[in-house]
C-alpha cells in the first residue's frame, strides 16, 4: 500500500473492532472467562484468530456452548456485559488518531462500518476522541454479531460514493466479502481478529498492521 494507493480513493469505510480498535487480547480474556464458567476448554491468540467468525453464532458453536441448554441472548449480553465491565478499557491501534488526521488532510472522507452495537459504539468513539472524523456510523441495532452485508448496503447508499472510490478497511474474511460484495475495494490488516495465514487465503491485498500505512502518508 503506498501513498498513491490511497490518494486515489475519495472515501475510506473503517471497521471498527480490532482495525481501529486494538481489542483482540480483551475479547479473549473475556471469552475465557465465559468458557471457565461452562467448564469449556479456553482459547489463545492462535486460536483465538482461527475459529472467530460472522455471523458470531457460528463461533460460540466452535467454542462448544450449546444453544439448547441457553439461550444465545442471554450469551452475547453475557459477553457484552463483560466486555464492558471495567469501562471502555481498549487503545486505539498504534499509529491513530495520527493516521486518520493525514487521510482527513488529504481530503478523503471516512465512516466506519462495524457488527457492533450501535449506541455502544458511539459511546466509544466517543471516549476515544475519534468520533468527529467519521462522516458516517454504520452499525447493527442488537448485540448479536451478526452479518455487515445488509447494513453496508444502507451504509453505501447513504454515503451516496461511488463504491469504485472507496476503500474497506478491515481484519476479517467477513470484512473481505462485505467490501467485494459492496463493489469497494479492499484492505486487510493482520493483526485485528484474523490470523494473516486466514487473510491470505482470501486475498493477497495485507498489510501487517496500520503503521503501514502511517508510513505512506
Amino acid at each position: 500500500m503506498t501513498l498513491n494507493d490511497i490518494s486515489k480513493y475519495k472515501h475510506i469505510i473503517w471497521d471498527f473492532n480490532g482495525t481501529l480498535l486494538n481489542d483482540a487480547d480483551h475479547v479473549i480474556s473475556v471469552m475465557n472467562t465465559m468458557l471457565s464458567r461452562r467448564s469449556l476448554p479456553g482459547i489463545d491468540r492462535n486460536s483465538y484468530s482461527e475459529l472467530f467468525d460472522f455471523p458470531v453464532i457460528d463461533y460460540y458453536l466452535k467454542l462448544g456452548f450449546d444453544f439448547i441448554l441457553e439461550d444465545y441472548n442471554d450469551v452475547a449480553t453475557e459477553f457484552v456485559d463483560e466486555y464492558f465491565k471495567k469501562g471502555f478499557v481498549c487503545t486505539l491501534q498504534e499509529g491513530l488518531p495520527h493516521i486518520l488526521d493525514n487521510i482527513q488532510d488529504k481530503g478523503i472522507s471516512q465512516s466506519i462500518l462495524s457488527a457492533s452495537n450501535r449506541s455502544h459504539l458511539v459511546d466509544y468513539l466517543s471516549v476515544l476522541g475519534i468520533r468527529d472524523y467519521f462522516m458516517l456510523i454504520g452499525a447493527l441495532d442488537d448485540i448479536l454479531g451478526g452479518s455487515k452485508a445488509t447494513a453496508g448496503k444502507m451504509h453505501l447508499s447513504q454515503l451516496g460514493i461511488d463504491p469504485g472510490h472507496i476503500l474497506y478497511i478491515g481484519d476479517t474474511t467477513h470484512d473481505f466479502m462485505v467490501a467485494d460484495e459492496l463493489g469497494c475495494d479492499h484492505l486487510l490488516v493482520a493483526n485485528g481478529h484474523h490470523s494473516k495465514k486466514r487473510l491470505i487465503k482470501v486475498t493477497s491485498r495485507i498489510i501487517d498492521s496500520l503503521t503501514s500505512i502511517a508510513g505512506c502518508l
